[in-house]
């Protein structure tokens, strides 16, 4: 795609979650940039074309995203350790850390559960109550 704008991975991998044209105008003026009519209309098109190249199931994209040892949501912890610890900081695992899937990463705001983030579609899920919440990239 050739345009003017200047794109680091975190703009793409937003862009790529865009809904709509005008919400990729949207992510773009909040990045500083001025897109004109006629270049988003441009980048949605290619925006599109990315999007359909290879339609993947959330369970496809987790197997070959590295690879986990274990589900965090169906198997809980290796160890003994509380959610959003570290094993060999704050108990006595000396085991090499597991891998996860669905692995905590904070709280829920709604109702104090556990969130697990889900890259594919760039937000948390709280594990107890359902509710999602999107990524704040800071741009």
């Amino acid at each position: 795609m050739a345009n003017r704008f200047e794109m680091n991975e975190a703009l793409k991998f937003r862009l790529l979650g865009a809904e709509n044209a005008e919400q990729a105008a949207d992510i773009l003026k909040e990045a500083g940039q001025a897109p004109t009519p006629e270049e988003i209309a441009h980048l949605w098109d290619e925006i599109g074309s990315h999007r359909t190249e290879i339609e993947l199931s959330l369970d496809e994209l987790e197997s070959v995203s590295g690879g986990a040892d274990r589900d965090w949501l169906k198997d809980g912890c290796a160890a003994t350790v509380e959610p959003c610890s570290w094993c060999k900081s704050d108990d006595a695992c000396f085991n090499w850390d597991v891998v996860y899937a669905h692995q905590p990463v904070g709280i829920c705001p709604y109702c104090g559960g556990y969130q697990y983030s889900r890259p594919s579609l760039a937000e948390y899920v709280c594990a107890k109550c359902g509710k999602t919440e999107k990524w704040n990239t800071g741009l």
